[in-house]
């Protein structure tokens, strides 16, 4: 028995999350990694290989990458939201180790910190909306038999739906 498509996805969201963390790292784009940082690693993979494995089986075994690439997109959307939402609240940083990320400490923004943040984490929200819309309209465009199963289009989906994994990972590996 070779590998599915749910395993060659389970394979790409096993070597994306702890390499995005560690990538990032690597490039300087956030702090140190904390040593238990693997183990928020770990619980993530094991977390969407489950909601993976358990959505192959909702569509019995009919597994698309373009609707992979849209449910990490909205993962993603819903990680960025649930930060967004708590920073909203916050007088404090909740995120301290975005200071690190180049992109994001380049940016002169007006107030403390966590001012910042909150734009900061509103961007993300935005590129996250955006991000989800696109990769709906691929799988909708597939469904609906405009598009191939197997063309760029999904190819594409799936990239910016595993690009959205490292949004995902740098909210939780930049959480104080």
């Amino acid at each position: 028995m070779g590998l599915g498509k749910v395993h060659v996805a389970a394979i790409a969201t096993t070597v994306a999350v702890p390499g995005f963390a560690y990538l990032f790292a690597w490039l300087g784009w956030i702090a140190p990694l904390q040593p238990q940082t693997w183990l928020v690693l770990f619980v993530t993979v094991v977390g969407l290989l489950v909601k993976s494995f358990i959505g192959d089986y909702a569509a019995d075994g009919d597994f698309r990458f373009d609707k992979f690439g849209y449910d990490n997109c909205t993962l993603a959307l819903g990680a960025v939201l649930t930060a967004f939402a708590l920073q909203i609240q916050s007088t404090n940083d909740l995120f301290p180790g975005m200071s690190s990320v180049p992109v994001l400490s380049a940016l002169p923004l007006p107030g403390d910190l966590a001012a910042q943040r909150k734009v900061h984490l509103f961007v993300f929200f935005g590129l996250a909306i955006v991000a989800a819309l696109v990769t709906a309209s691929v799988s909708r465009n597939v469904k609906k038999a405009k598009a191939s199963d197997r063309g760029l289009s999904t190819f594409v989906n799936s990239i910016i739906g595993v690009g959205m994994l490292g949004a995902y990972v740098l909210i939780l590996v930049t959480k104080g």
